[in-house]
């Protein structure tokens, strides 16, 4: 169930945010897009799983987990 505020009723009787369309991308092509720098690129190489697909914002996630070594 939905209200005006684009938010979704979750059965506890609490409230999350309703799911949208997130672009999600390939780690190979996260790596050559050109969003990310050298050292970026890098880390992405070790924290994101082949096979899986990512949005920007968590590959971005990824690489900061990665930097406070929160693996």
């Amino acid at each position: 169930m939905e209200d005006e505020n684009n938010t979704q009723h979750v059965g506890d009787g609490g409230f999350t945010p309703a799911k949208t369309n997130v672009a999600r991308y390939d780690k190979d092509y996260l790596i050559e897009s050109g969003l990310f720098n050298f050292v970026d690129r890098n880390i992405l190489k070790i924290a994101l799983e082949d096979g899986s697909q990512y949005s920007q914002d968590e590959a971005r996630e990824a690489i900061n987990k990665f930097e406070r070594g929160d693996n």
